[in-house]
């Protein structure tokens, strides 16, 4: 798959440096453990957050 045609989703963006611990369970806990990675793709929008995982919709950080 071409990731540069990939369509991102409801407040999302493609980038090349998406953060997988940017969700609202590390958010909500900053001690909690993130294993801490970097992938090519959609990630959310400034101000916005991943509910639980990088499969999950991005919702606004406020909202956690």
């Amino acid at each position: 798959m071409n990731l540069y045609l990939l369509e991102c989703g409801e407040n999302e963006i493609y980038s090349n440096s998406v953060d997988t611990c940017n969700a609202c369970p590390y958010i909500i806990d900053p001690s909690l453990a993130c294993p801490r990675s970097v992938y090519e793709g959609c990630g959310c929008k400034s101000g916005f957050t991943r509910k639980t995982d990088i499969n999950s919709k991005c919702i606004p950080k406020s909202d956690c």
